[in-house]
């Protein structure tokens, strides 16, 4: 239920009563039909089968049925763990603050929870620029990991890439761009020289010229993210 409610929004105590009864019902069903066919009837294809019918969005809205599958996968996936960080993990429904305990606690958590949890957690973020910092964090904590997947880290990569090329306030033109990249080295004259994430931050904010800025106090509110994250993670 809570990984429906990251995605759907608010569902009531009765709501997730009723889902639970009616997959229940499902499954039963499922289990004497099969039966007489002789085909086996697998717990999660039955879920899945059941959550993409039973949600009352379905009724006036488009459902993404990728997604209700992921939601599906994880929620399975949560049930079958003992209480550990990895379950903590996998039920904090702010992907954010998800990939925030994983970089956290990256020496202790299984490897496939955490491919699993970067994957997933980067794909819930939709706001493009918080999910550019947000994967140049997760990168940086995990680039000597030999075991993550060469998918994760193409994924990764793929987000990041504007960051890792040298952005400088020369190459900016007319007047709209000055006015935020004047913002952005007024922003950057406060961060000396010597600090670690200096450069990273210089070409994160510079990325978004000449027209990926939609207000005068979004450079600001980035700045702040990143800086703010980057030491809450001791990066």
């Amino acid at each position: 239920m809570d990984l429906l409610k990251n995605s759907f929004g608010y569902f009531s105590a009765r709501r997730a009563t009723m889902l639970e009864d009616s997959l229940i019902y499902l499954f039963a069903a499922s289990k004497i039909l099969n039966k007489r066919f002789s085909i086996e009837t697998s717990f999660s294809n039955v879920a899945y089968l059941h959550i993409q019918n039973t949600l009352p969005n379905i009724a006036n809205e488009y459902i993404d049925k990728v997604l209700l599958m992921n939601i599906c996968e994880q929620a399975l996936k949560i049930s079958n763990l003992a209480d550990s960080i990895e379950k903590e993990i996998l039920l904090i429904s702010d992907p954010i603050e998800r990939l925030k305990v994983l970089i956290k606690n990256k020496k202790s958590v299984k490897i496939e929870i955490i491919n699993d949890v970067i994957t997933s957690s980067l794909n819930e973020i939709t706001d493009s620029k918080i999910r550019r910092a947000m994967a140049l964090f997760t990168y940086l904590s995990f680039r000597s990991n030999r075991n993550i997947h060469a998918a994760v880290i193409e994924t990764l990569a793929n987000e990041i890439r504007p960051v890792l090329a040298t952005r400088s306030y020369s190459s900016v033109g007319n007047l709209i761009e000055r006015k935020y990249a004047d913002s952005i080295v007024s922003l950057m004259n406060d961060i000396p020289w010597e600090t670690k994430y200096r450069n990273y931050l210089n070409n994160y904010l510079y990325s978004y010229l000449p027209n990926g800025y939609s207000s005068e106090d979004e450079p600001k509110k980035l700045f702040d993210f990143f800086v703010k994250n980057w030491e809450e993670l001791n990066l």
